[in-house]
């Protein structure tokens, strides 16, 4: 919860069903309010990759998270803050030399221009006058073992912009 206390853990066991994974749907008994969701994996990354869902229109945001290869992320929301003249997004193992497409999209769903620095691992793109203040997207993003980081806003990603909680401090 809000103040760092543990109020629900469940462990799930993998599961098969024809070769296919199968879904464990989880009814959490809380109150209203902010809460952290933590997962982890018995054995690391290196037990295997899950994937998390949630209800259509539940606030969500993702601070960290990982996306391999065989399954890029899906689009994901995040915020620009006023004033911010370049954006700037580290990818540490980079965008694989564009291999799976991986576009950014400023807050009208328009393609933006990457400028990459380091071996395509620093991504930098310029904000236009208009495009701060609002909430952009990005598509197709591969990070299988170490998260993305958004270096100059908020580190949140949410899969829809109804869902995006923008931290006040960004306004």
């Amino acid at each position: 919860d809000a103040k760092g206390r543990v109020v629900f853990e469940k462990r799930i066991e993998a599961a098969q069903s024809n070769g296919l994974s199968t879904w464990e749907e989880l009814a959490v008994p809380v109150a209203s309010g902010l809460y952290q969701v933590h997962f982890h994996p018995a054995g690391g990354r290196a037990s295997g990759y899950f994937s998390f869902q949630t209800w259509k229109g539940v606030p969500l945001i993702m601070r960290d998270f990982l996306s391999i290869k065989q399954t890029p992320a899906p689009r994901l929301y995040f915020y620009v803050p006023r004033g911010l003249g370049k954006l700037a997004l580290y990818l540490p193992h980079s965008d694989w030399n564009g291999a799976f497409h991986f576009q950014v999209h400023d807050a009208d769903g328009a393609p933006v221009q990457i400028d990459y620095r380091d071996g395509r691992r620093m991504l930098e793109i310029k904000v236009p006058p208009g495009q701060d203040e609002k909430i952009w997207s990005c598509e197709r993003m591969v990070s299988p073992e170490l998260p993305p980081q958004l270096l100059n806003a908020p580190q949140a990603f949410s899969f829809s912009p109804e869902t995006l909680m923008i931290p006040s401090d960004a306004f």
